[in-house]
C-alpha cells in the first residue's frame, strides 16, 4: 500500500517550496499532503509520517492540539536555497545588509546559515518585526522569502527563496518510509546537479563581471593623463598605469592600500590629503613637472522632484524623456490627493495656522466637520488658500461656520448623497471593521508594511485585541467586501478605493 506523508510549514511559500523539494524524490512513490498554518488549519494532523518546518510550527500545533503526537515526526532542518545562492556572492567585501525574517530565532539562523556555507565577508544586521535595536542606514536587504517583512527604505532586496530541508532531512524522511536504497542514487544525482548549475551560474557572472571590469580598466588605462581616485578615509579605488609610470610605482597590487603607503612625495601627499586645497598645483615629480588637478566627487547629493502628472503616461506620449525619468526614479514615494487621506485635514489646519499667526487660533467641531466633507479637488494649496480667507473674515480667536467660504469659493462641490452613504456604511461595518480599515491606512500612511501579524500587534490592550488566526479571517471578510486588497512582498495589506472612500465619509461623518 502507497505510503502517505504530511507537511507542514508556517507560510504558504515555505509550504509550496518544501512540497517541491519533496515531490523530486518521493512523489512516484508516497503521497504528499500539506498545509500552512497562516491560511489556517481545521483537522488534526496525523498520518505515516509527519515533516514540520521548525520547532515553531510543532510548538504552534501542540498548542492548538492540533498534532498527533503518536505519529512518526521529523523536524526539518533547513538550509539557503542553492538555487538563488548567486544573487548574492557577488556582493562586494564587507558590505551592511539587513537579513530579514518573520522572527528573531529564525532571522539569526539563517545569518549563521550564510556565514556556515562561506557568505562570511558581508557585514549582516538581523532585522524581524518587532525589533527593538536601532537599524543603522542600510539600504541593501537579503531575505529567505519573506519579502513583506522588508522596510520600505530598503532599495535593493535579494530575495534568497524560502529555506529547504538539508541533506540529513531529506536522507532521514527517506529512511522513515523505507525507501532510501531505492532513493539513494536520484538523490545524490540532484544533489550533485545542484551543486554544478549553482557553479555554472556563478561562472558566468564572474565572467560578465571581469569582462565589465577590464573594459574599464582599458578606459582608464588609454587614457593620457594619471589617475587617481581615493575615498575619504585615503584608501584607493583607482589607480591607472600613466599615474605608476609618473610616480614610478612597482607594486602590483595598489587598489584598497592607503594613499599615504603610495604616495611618497610628501608635498604631493599634503596637497592630496588637505580637504581645503582644492586648486591646481604644479609639482615636481621624478625630475617632471607635473600639473595636478584635484576634485572631490559629491556623494550625498540628492534631487527632490514633484509633479501632479502621469509621467508614466506623458513618457510613453514621448512628452517626457524617458532617460530622465529613470534617473529621477531612484526613491518614488505616490502621494495620494488630499480627499484620499482627509485624516491628515486637522494636522494641515494646525501646522497652517501657526505659519499663518502667532494667535491661538481654535476650530470648532463644526466647522472640521463641514470640511471633512468637502473633496479637496485643488488638494493641499487649496485647504490653505480657504484656511487663509477664513483667518482674514474671523471676528474672534474661533472659525466657525459662517467663516467658511460659500460654496462658489471651492473647485467642487460637497456630494448630495453624503449623508445617505454615510448611513449606509454605519450599518455595514461594526466598529471592529473600521477599526482595522483605521489601522491599515493609518500604518499605510507611515510608510509601513501591514499584514496580519502587524494587525494583530495593534490591537493588544484594546478592546479589539485578537490573535493573528483571528485577525487573517476579518481581513479577509474586508476582502470580500472589497475593501481591502491583500498583496505579498512589499506592498503587503492596503485599503482599496472603496475602501479609502468608505473610511473618508465615515471619518467626515463622525467629524474626523
Amino acid at each position: 500500500m502507497k505510503k502517505s506523508i504530511t507537511l507542514v510549514a508556517g507560510s504558504e511559500e515555505t509550504r509550496e517550496t518544501l512540497v517541491k523539494q519533496l515531490k523530486e524524490y518521493v512523489s512516484d512513490m508516497v503521497s504528499i499532503n500539506s498545509y500552512a498554518v497562516e491560511t489556517g488549519i481545521d483537522q488534526m494532523i496525523r498520518d505515516d509520517l509527519v515533516v514540520l518546518s521548525s520547532e515553531a510550527i510543532k510548538n504552534d500545533l501542540l498548542v492548538l492540539k492540533l498534532l498527533d503526537t503518536t505519529c512518526e515526526i521529523i523536524v526539518a532542518k533547513r538550509i539557503v536555497s542553492y538555487d538563488f545562492i548567486d544573487k548574492i556572492v557577488l556582493l562586494p567585501p564587507n558590505t551592511d545588509v539587513l537579513l530579514v525574517n518573520d522572527d528573531p530565532e529564525s532571522t539569526y539562523e539563517s545569518i549563521e546559515i550564510l556565514n556556515s556555507i562561506g557568505i562570511d565577508d558581508l557585514n549582516y544586521i538581523p532585522y524581524y518585526p518587532g525589533i527593538k535595536e536601532p537599524i543603522k542606514e542600510v539600504y541593501i536587504a537579503i531575505t529567505p522569502g519573506e519579502l513583506d517583512k522588508v522596510p520600505t527604505f530598503i532599495e535593493k532586496t535579494y530575495d534568497i527563496g524560502a529555506r529547504i530541508m538539508d541533506f540529513t532531512t531529506i536522507t532521514e524522511i527517506l529512511n522513515r518510509l523505507g525507501i532510501l536504497n531505492e532513493k539513494a542514487g536520484i538523490f545524490s544525482q540532484k544533489y550533485l546537479e545542484k551543486i554544478i548549475n549553482i557553479a555554472k551560474r556563478l561562472a558566468n557572472s564572474t565572467n560578465k563581471v571581469l569582462e565589465l571590469n577590464k573594459h574599464l580598466h582599458l578606459v582608464i588605462d588609454g587614457l593620457n593623463d594619471g589617475l587617481l581616485v581615493y575615498g575619504k578615509n585615503g584608501n584607493i579605488s583607482v589607480f591607472n598605469e600613466n599615474l605608476k609610470k609618473l610616480l614610478k610605482v612597482s607594486y602590483r597590487k595598489i587598489i584598497g592600500k592607503s594613499v599615504k603607503n603610495v604616495v611618497y612625495n610628501k608635498n604631493l601627499l599634503e596637497f592630496l590629503m588637505d580637504k581645503s586645497m582644492i586648486e591646481g598645483k604644479i609639482f615636481e615629480l621624478n625630475n617632471l613637472e607635473v600639473f595636478v588637478n584635484k576634485f572631490c566627487l559629491p556623494q550625498d547629493d540628492s534631487i527632490i522632484a514633484a509633479t501632479n502628472k502621469d509621467l508614466v503616461k506623458i513618457v510613453k506620449e514621448k512628452k517626457f524623456r524617458e532617460d530622465l525619468y529613470y534617473r529621477l526614479k531612484m526613491g518614488y514615494i505616490h502621494l495620494p490627493p488630499l480627499r484620499e487621506r482627509k485624516i491628515d485635514i486637522p494636522k494641515l489646519m494646525d501646522y497652517f495656522i501657526k505659519v499663518e499667526t502667532t494667535e491661538d487660533i481654535k476650530i470648532s467641531y463644526e466647522v472640521m466637520n463641514e470640511l471633512l466633507k468637502y473633496d479637496w479637488y485643488g488638494n493641499v494649496r487649496e485647504l490653505k488658500n480657504t484656511l487663509t480667507y477664513m483667518l482674514a473674515v474671523r471676528e474672534g480667536r474661533n472659525l466657525t461656520l459662517k467663516d467658511i467660504p460659500d460654496k462658489g469659493f471651492f473647485q467642487g462641490i460637497i456630494p448630495n448623497d453624503y449623508n445617505h452613504r454615510n448611513k449606509h456604511m454605519e450599518m455595514d461595518l461594526n466598529a471592529e471593521q473600521r477599526y482595522i480599515l483605521e489601522k491599515i491606512y493609518l500604518l499605510n500612511k507611515n510608510g509601513e508594511i501591514v499584514g496580519r501579524e502587524k494587525l494583530s500587534k495593534e490591537t493588544i490592550g484594546t478592546e479589539y485585541e485578537m490573535t493573528k488566526y483571528q485577525m487573517r479571517s476579518r481581513l479577509e471578510n474586508l476582502e470580500k467586501m472589497g475593501l481591502i486588497i491583500k498583496n505579498k512582498g512589499k506592498h503587503g495589506t492596503r485599503l482599496s478605493e472603496k475602501g479609502r472612500e468608505f473610511l473618508m465619509d465615515l471619518m467626515a461623518y463622525n467629524g474626523g
